[in-house]
């Protein structure tokens, strides 16, 4: 399998937590609808709020916490999947009929295999994401956007997407969706 190069995330300006150089995220297709999503995150892991990793299931509210998260629609379409998954294995998967309106559980998709890692200066998480409304689109086709959510122990955050649109931090904006996903090279 061909490892899929990871993008680097922008921390938005408004960002409270300073624990973290850096943070980056690709995704590789592996099947029809398949996908496996990884994040990277460089700097004073010590200092960040990340719970031990438990029984994986789905979970609601996850971005108010450390959390990272892919957003992924068909090129020149209004709706969209928003992805989350938190250190602890909670994950949420919501499709949404347009620009932050709409928003439902998507009971079709699912998120397995969850590994996560640390030491003192990196932490990583990735997942598998079986999402069967993206199985036959073309992977050029997609437009795709990586974003984390990171919180220190003191309860402050950073924002990070490949892209961030004047303002506030809004990951489901247009501009966010700025990512590729790789081909599996076994495929």
């Amino acid at each position: 399998m061909m490892d899929p190069e990871f993008q680097p995330l922008l921390r938005h300006e408004e960002s409270k937590e300073r624990s973290l150089e850096s943070v980056s995220a690709c995704a590789n297709a592996s099947g029809p609808g398949v996908f496996r999503l990884a994040f990277k995150a460089t700097g004073d892991i010590t200092g960040l709020a990340l719970p031990p990793q438990g029984r994986s299931g789905r979970g609601d509210q996850l971005w108010r916490h450390t959390c990272f998260e892919m957003f992924v629609r068909r090129r020149g379409n209004a709706a969209y999947t928003e992805v989350n998954i938190s250190p602890s294995a909670d994950w949420a998967v919501y499709r949404l009929d347009n620009y932050r309106a709409g928003q439902r559980n998507d009971e079709t998709a699912s998120v397995t295999q969850i590994e996560s890692d640390r030491d003192d200066s990196a932490y990583s998480l990735a997942a598998s994401l079986n999402i069967p409304m993206f199985a036959g689109i073309a992977l050029g086709e997609l437009e795709v956007g990586f974003s984390a959510v990171i919180e220190d122990r003191t309860g402050a955050k950073s924002f990070w997407a490949l892209a961030h649109p004047p303002g506030a931090p809004d990951f489901h904006h247009r501009r966010c969706f700025a990512g590729t996903i790789a081909e599996n090279a076994t495929q």
